[in-house]
């Protein structure tokens, strides 16, 4: 079942977009309630100037007595400002003398500012005059300054975000988005077994959190191909223990391409008298014994932590001490041989009862300097190990006879205070100018 969630791109411009926003709405408030304040202030002052300047003349129409007429114009002309609503003329008893105002409006629904200023002669009042300021056009005003506030604070909002959001998808966005993708193709190769082509390596040059994510994950990958080549060339082929050594050790660079010289233990073991034996049974019959037979050699061989070269018909080659070294590896090897004739006996045992042909086994092993590697292409690769003491190891093997186990001279020397032996005469093998000793193992002491 998919999860259904917004994109990193979406939350990070919402997370980027909230306080700004939060921010732009607190900063609007704040300047549209100082601009609100300041134009109220201008505004009254400019009413309180209008109001002192026009009853400025008003005491020559209040003596000795109230001139109505003139007092009429008075109003009439106050009225003709735009700002003006009302004007009263009063008495120094509050009496109205001459009012514009009209019978039944309700002035203190109409948003009207009023503003009283005292008829003064000389230092005596004798009246007052009132005049209502319409707040209209201080309003209207403001609403113009909110909807020019609201256009240039979002537009800078929206801008920023924009920036913003470029920024953070640059910066972060998009190399997390390589990321994902790189992970994804790697999920696809790996799911398919392919860990050849797990070369690609995410480049980043930033030295922040997403420069450390890219790095780990490209020694992942690095990992990952590594433990992919060492399972698949050894997998099948080696004992689970000796694949975790390889594996703990790959940082060593164990298995370079140009080989390297390692001392090592080789192992051969041929059944004896196979071709005839082959000749004279059906072909199922042959891989049938064949596949029990290697499947009682692949058990010992990994009891003994050795690794399986190849198989060359019915002729098998394992060896120790590559690519990481291994304690006891010669004394492993010849333990190794001495198990394999035991199990051997009790296989024909089985054959036998079942009237079926019997096999017998010679081995032979050797021990030295040799060259191990990967041989072969990307598409096939194998782990190997070439030279004398290869050679040395498959020639006594096939002078070794049926139940019997020979090892050579250096090998002797390795495992002599562990293994009861029998010293053979000097034998002259094929491609050695000079007569090589070679050693009989009769037990483990």
């Amino acid at each position: 079942m998919s999860k259904k969630s917004m994109s990193l791109k979406v939350k990070s411009i919402i997370l980027v977009s909230v306080p700004v926003l939060a921010t732009g709405l607190c900063l609007y408030i704040t300047v549209l309630n100082v601009v609100s304040k300041k134009m109220k202030e201008v505004s009254i002052g400019r009413f309180e100037s209008s109001a002192k300047s026009g009853v400025a003349n008003l005491r020559e129409f209040l003596l000795p007595e109230p001139d109505t007429f003139m007092l009429s114009s008075f109003t009439r002309a106050m009225m003709k400002d735009e700002d003006i609503v009302y004007a009263r003329i009063l008495d120094t008893k509050g009496k109205v003398i001459r009012s514009s105002r009209k019978e039944g409006v309700d002035y203190s629904k109409e948003n009207v500012y009023e503003i009283s200023v005292p008829i003064m002669f000389g230092n005596e009042k004798i009246g007052n005059a009132s005049f209502g300021f319409s707040l209209k056009n201080i309003e209207r005003t403001m609403q113009n300054i909110r909807n020019t506030i609201i256009g240039v604070t979002g537009g800078i909002l929206i801008l920023w975000i924009v920036i913003t959001a470029t920024s953070v998808s640059m910066i972060i966005i998009k190399p997390i988005n390589k990321l994902i993708n790189q992970v994804r193709e790697t999920n696809k190769r790996i799911n398919n077994n392919d860990f050849e082509d797990l070369d690609v390596q995410i480049k980043s040059e930033k030295n922040d959190e997403i420069g450390v994510l890219a790095d780990n994950f490209n020694n992942m990958l690095k990992s990952l191909k590594e433990k992919g080549f060492i399972e698949r060339m050894f997998g099948t082929f080696v004992a689970k223990q000796v694949v975790n050594k390889i594996l703990s050790q790959r940082d060593k660079k164990l298995l370079t391409e140009e080989g390297e010289k390692r001392e090592v233990t080789i192992l051969f073991a041929d059944i004896r008298g196979f071709t005839i034996l082959a000749a004279t049974i059906p072909p199922q019959k042959v891989v049938e014994l064949l596949n029990k037979y290697f499947a009682i050699m692949v058990d010992v061989i990994f009891k003994y932590e050795g690794i399986i070269d190849k198989y060359v018909g019915d002729q098998i080659m394992a060896f120790w001490g590559a690519p990481v070294e291994q304690k006891n590896a010669s004394l492993k090897a010849v333990s190794l041989g001495l198990e394999i004739q035991r199990r051997l006996k009790n296989f024909n045992l089985e054959r036998e009862r079942n009237n079926e042909e019997l096999i017998n086994v010679g081995v032979g092993i050797s021990t030295g300097e040799v060259i191990a590697g990967s041989i072969g292409t990307r598409r096939r690769m194998d782990y190997t190990v070439i030279g004398d003491s290869v050679n040395l190891a498959e020639r006594i093997e096939s002078i070794s006879k049926e139940g019997q186990v020979y090892i050579s001279e250096e090998t002797y020397f390795q495992v002599k205070n562990s293994c009861i032996v029998r010293t053979l005469e000097p034998i002259k093998l094929k491609g050695r100018e000079k007569a090589v000793k070679v050693y009989e193992v009769l037990a483990i002491k």
